[in-house]
């Protein structure tokens, strides 16, 4: 996977400004897209919202523990907010805080 240079990363910021906020499957492929260039803090808020929107849209949750993993997050701490997320999937500041 290689990181989006300063321009592509603008790019896609202003694309993800376009996406539908109302359709899970949208966010869902918005947050694939952004994590596949590196961008993960973005990559979850985008996975949050598709995952909040529709929760039984289970790919994204997937997309979630896979962005999370890939950011280094699942350690510890990372595996009791992960739970406590997937539990309440409304507490977006969890779900920051792992992509971090």
């Amino acid at each position: 996977m290689r990181s989006a240079t300063p321009r592509e990363a603008a790019i896609l910021r202003g694309f993800a400004a376009r996406v539908d906020a109302a359709d899970a499957d949208a966010l869902n492929n918005l947050g694939v897209l952004l994590a596949q260039r590196g961008l993960m803090p973005e990559a979850a808020e985008a996975l949050i919202s598709a995952r909040r929107l529709d929760p039984s849209l289970v790919v994204a949750q997937r997309n979630l523990e896979v962005v999370l993993a890939q950011g280094g997050a699942l350690a510890t701490r990372g595996d009791r907010l992960r739970d406590d997320a997937f539990a309440h999937p409304e507490r977006r500041e969890a779900w920051l805080a792992l992509a971090r």
